[in-house]
């Protein structure tokens, strides 16, 4: 038998292409999305106002549809479907024809038997003919995550995850995994989900929701990766009656000084929190105008009572950039502003 060989692809003959999106920047087609978030905050109900939207080829919170109406399946073991599951996307204006829930499992030629628990990894071939039954795959929603791991991936995510991964990168099926961020006080939300890195790393985008520290009414959905294009603005919503997710103004949070949060922010502590809001929201006042020596700032701050780490987190939150014009000129903070390009994506500037 000979030995196994590298199998190259010459890369010039290659022309770079855009990855395409449901949601520009923020949820890539044919790729798992992981949504996180503490629970009772919301999750679920944003995930049904995005299938919602994607059925019926509504706008998104911060572009057009682009898209025509795409199907969505929905397994979501909390909430019942009569009573919870539909209401709720009747309410964000879904077409209900193009949304299917699952169950579970069962074999063909048995209608009447019970239904089998979905679980993964065991069935990920169950997934894989879902998305190949029909002729455009749309989105699978999967909610919670925890409902569906075997009990060697309760402990390592990873073993369902990434069969998953392969199944929407060979099909072109789009995944939502809700999640709910472990709690762990030495590391950021991303190491939260449990098991190795691995897990994470399969997900080509991973959105965090959290309540607005400014306002306990609203909510931030923050994207915390981005595989495919630097992580857009953060955006906020209210949880009004029906109830039904009711998107603010891409501009709210970035207006009001809160254009993102930093990673650690479910780590801080109330004080801490509220000490974050304010050093965030007097930084983007104190650089609306223009570039700023980094000394006038960190005398300001110190003036006021902002500790350093304090002015770092928001610094952070802000995606506040250092630049340097010339080898003798001081130091100086901008915020970087964010453009769309024409694929939907989102660039620096």
């Amino acid at each position: 038998m000979s030995p196994l060989r590298p199998a190259l692809l010459p890369a010039q003959p290659l022309k770079p292409s855009p990855h395409p999106w449901l949601w520009p920047a923020r949820i890539p087609t044919g790729k798992i999305t992981l949504l996180l978030g503490d629970p009772g905050v919301g999750k679920s109900l944003l995930a049904l106002d995005l299938a919602a939207r994607l059925s019926a080829a509504l706008p998104w919170p911060d572009a057009p549809a682009r898209l025509p109406p795409l199907p969505a399946t929905l397994s979501v073991t909390d909430d019942e479907p009569q009573t919870c599951i539909l209401p709720r996307l009747a309410a964000a204006g879904a077409d209900l024809a193009r949304i299917d829930c699952l169950f579970g499992l069962r074999l063909p030629e048995d209608a009447l038997a019970p239904y089998t628990p979905l679980v993964l990894p065991d069935h990920v071939e169950a997934v894989r003919y879902l998305a190949r039954s029909r002729p455009i795959p749309g989105l699978l929603v999967l909610d919670p995550l925890s409902a569906f791991l075997s009990p060697a991936a309760n402990a390592n995510p990873a073993l369902a995850i990434l069969p998953l991964a392969d199944i929407a990168a060979e099909t072109g099926l789009t995944i939502l995994i809700v999640a709910h961020p472990r709690k762990s006080p030495a590391r950021g939300p991303l190491y939260r989900l449990g098991g190795p890195l691995a897990a994470v790393a399969a997900a080509r985008s991973v959105l965090l929701l959290t309540p607005d520290p400014a306002d306990p009414a609203r909510r931030v959905l923050t994207t915390v990766k981005s595989s495919y294009c630097v992580p857009p603005p953060a955006l906020a919503f209210r949880i009004i009656d029906g109830p039904r997710v009711e998107w603010l103004p891409a501009d709210t949070l970035i207006a009001s000084g809160v254009s993102g949060l930093p990673l650690d922010l479910l780590d801080l502590s109330p004080d801490a929190r509220s000490a974050l809001v304010e050093a965030r929201e007097w930084l983007a006042h104190a650089l609306a105008s223009g570039p700023r020596p980094v000394r006038d700032l960190l005398t300001e701050a110190r003036q006021l009572g902002i500790s350093l780490a304090t002015l770092r987190r928001a610094k952070r939150a802000l995606c506040v950039r250092s630049t340097r014009p010339a080898h003798d000129s001081p130091w100086l903070w901008s915020i970087m502003p964010y453009n769309k390009d024409a694929q939907g994506g989102v660039r620096q500037s």
